[in-house]
């Protein structure tokens, strides 16, 4: 110890002065090395207690003081990632993970509105996991990345909007709105549901399979002192067993993880996760909420309830009472004005204009006018805060009931058809305005940069992918006549049957990813051509007139920001009397959906597709028609799994 290596010292003259000077040196050694510790060092042994253990050694490190970092700014630590690549670097040889994932939530403590959690992966390569100096970091790193509480707002909006093009960095956003808050147990279920969704979203749709198609294993990073307990339950089974779907939809996704106390600060994609999350709430209460009941001032505090601006808030709940929609009846504050005043029904809170009060107090009487309803839904998906990833949007109060598990409103048995007019002459264009807004998307960058990297996923589960190739095998493959079938926006696969009809001579496929096409079985012949190109003066496939007896178009009808011109070559590519199959579901690339079809609801949509085919040129299409081709329950008759819907039309 030090009395003994010290005790030959006090013999000398002036020993205890030597003493005490090594003494001092040493001391500040350790503090020196504490202060300048990078705040998550060398990973300890993967155990159930090392987060608890990081967090401990942060606040450590932090010595104290309160000035806090950008993450690629700590001391010693000049790579962001670094905590990513120590537990994909253990786990290699472990458990083998191929990517972490980072989740954060924003709207627990609010009166108000909903609960939005983010789910971020950052897709490392093989060389950027090996990669052994200390101060090298990936070029594609976005500076200033921390906490979001501690983010001026035009940082965050700077981070926020390099996130949603960045090509290294998918994320999945998840929302539960009030509502569904209320319905819940507790707020703990409602965030442990979002978080469920955000993360199962982005493994399936967004990370790249295996050489074997399989999913990627994965293991997640929540920030908070204890994981997702919904989350959890399906992360406590045997390695082995991780990440298995049966019956397509029912079972969830095991995502194995760990909690991360205060996770945003040391975290990479966690403070991604964090950052998004937020804005996206924020956007939410500023735009929609406040939009709809000034009165309440949620452009303020964002729903948020206590002193400061807070305490208006407060203020505007006992004269206004709650807000439909937005406030969260299990909130004690709104239960506590609920049981002291009780407005008169005169004196409840409306919105703004007889418009929203249309959205809030919709009519089921079959006299809604869709094209209004559709344009309003295009002027609120301009917003910044739609996300990019693909999850169900939310969608209007049109739909007749909503789906428990999901929160997703759903058609009734029937609707769907009865979206198609019976008298068009009684309808008007969604398009005929030429409003180009209504064509709009979040993302309007070059369509090549989006498609660019393969993606060999299906984007509907694998009930509806069964209903996609019974339905393709049994109306369109065994058809007499069917001896030419154009597969449009086709991908790796058309979802053909193993063995297709032997009167079937040729099938084109046109798409954006020529890998993608390459690899399609079912393909005879592929070209790559951007549909949504509008740099020539008139769209025009590369196929002769009348050279086709079918043509498909399977969940990429919301994509096309030129469909009327695209309608319109089918209808020259196809024979008289040839057929034209759009399937949709309600999955979607938000980012890259049209503002007329996003947010809108499976009826509205049903309703697009059939205006396409109507209005592109009148008399070029007759027989249109839609279709439910849902599995439903047979006990209550609810759609079971993913939805999937077809609209066909017939050349006349």
């Amino acid at each position: 110890d030090m009395a003994t290596i010290m005790m030959p010292l006090s013999w000398c003259r002036g020993g205890w002065w030597c003493f005490c000077v090594v003494g001092m040196i040493l001391s500040w050694s350790r503090t020196y090395r504490s202060t300048a510790a990078f705040v998550v060092p060398q990973t300890p042994k993967f155990h159930d207690d090392w987060p608890l253990a990081l967090a401990k050694n942060r606040k450590q490190a932090a010595g104290g003081t309160k000035k806090h970092r950008p993450l690629h700014h700590a001391p010693r630590q000049q790579n962001p990632l670094a905590v990513e690549r120590q537990l994909l670097q253990q786990q290699s040889r472990e458990t083998s993970y191929d990517y972490i994932l980072g989740s954060d939530e924003s709207g627990t403590g609010c009166w108000a509105g909903p609960i939005v959690t983010a789910t971020v992966c950052c897709l490392l390569s093989n060389d950027d996991i090996q990669e052994r100096r200390d101060h090298w970091r990936p070029s594609w790193l976005i500076d200033g990345v921390q906490d979001c509480k501690r983010l001026p707002h035009h940082e965050k909006m700077r981070i926020y909007h390099e996130v949603l093009h960045h090509n290294h960095i998918v994320w999945t956003l998840a929302l539960r709105s009030a509502t569904e808050i209320d319905a819940a147990p507790t707020v703990t279920h409602a965030i442990a549901d979002a978080f469920q969704e955000s993360m199962t979203t982005l493994v399936t749709t967004q990370l790249p399979r295996t050489e074997n198609g399989q999913l990627p294993k994965v293991f997640s990073i929540v920030d908070g002192p204890s994981y997702p307990k919904q989350v959890k339950a399906t992360a406590t089974e045997n390695d082995e067993e991780q990440q298995t779907l049966e019956d397509g939809h029912d079972t969830p996704l095991m995502i194995p993880g760990r909690p991360w106390p205060q996770g945003d600060t040391m975290v990479y994609s966690v403070a991604l996760a964090s950052i998004l999350a937020q804005v996206t709430h924020t956007q939410i209460m500023e735009q929609e909420a406040h939009g709809a009941y000034p009165q309440y001032g949620f452009d303020v505090h964002h729903g948020y309830g206590g002193g400061g601006p807070e305490a208006d808030h407060l203020a505007a709940l006992h004269q206004y009472g709650p807000a439909p929609t937005w406030h969260r009846q299990s909130c004690k504050p709104v239960q506590q004005v609920l049981r002291n005043t009780t407005p008169r029904h005169s004196e409840a809170p409306e919105p703004t204009t007889a418009a929203d009060t249309q959205d809030h107090h919709p009519k089921n009487d079959g006299s809604i006018d869709r094209r209004d309803t559709l344009q309003k839904m295009a002027l609120l998906v301009t917003a910044p805060w739609v996300s990019s990833s693909m999850i169900n949007p939310p969608a209007p109060a049109q739909a007749m009931y909503t789906d428990s598990k999901t929160g997703i409103r759903l058609p009734e048995k029937g609707e769907i058809a009865d979206a198609v007019p019976r008298d068009w002459a009684l309808v008007d264009n969604p398009l005929s305005d030429n409003d180009k807004s209504s064509l709009g998307r979040l993302d309007s960058t070059n369509d090549a940069i989006f498609y660019q990297e393969p993606r060999f996923v299906e984007h509907v589960d694998e009930q509806a992918v069964k209903l996609l190739t019974d339905y393709i095998r049994h109306q369109v493959l065994e058809k007499d006549d069917t001896t030419a079938v154009l597969d449009l926006c086709s991908s790796w696969t058309s979802h053909f049957p193993p063995s297709s009809p032997t009167t079937l001579t040729r099938v084109a496929g046109l798409g954006m990813n020529a890998p993608e096409l390459k690899a399609n079985p079912s393909l005879t012949e592929w070209v790559v051509q951007d549909l949504n190109d509008a740099s020539s003066a008139e769209l025009k496939l590369p196929y002769e007139s009348n050279a086709f007896d079918a043509v498909l178009c399977q969940l990429s009808i919301d994509y096309l920001t030129q469909p009327g011109a695209v309608c319109r070559e089918v209808g020259r590519v196809l024979r008289p009397g040839g057929t034209v199959h759009v399937l949709f579901s309600n999955r979607l690339f938000l980012s890259k959906a049209v503002a007329l079809w996003t947010g809108a609801d499976d009826i509205d949509h049903a309703f697009v597709v059939a205006s396409y085919f109507y209005f592109c040129r009148p008399g070029l299409f007759t027989q249109i028609q839609a279709q439910d081709l849902s599995v439903r329950n047979k006990k209550n008759g609810k759609i079971v799994g993913d939805p999937l819907y077809v609209v066909t039309a017939v050349k006349a």
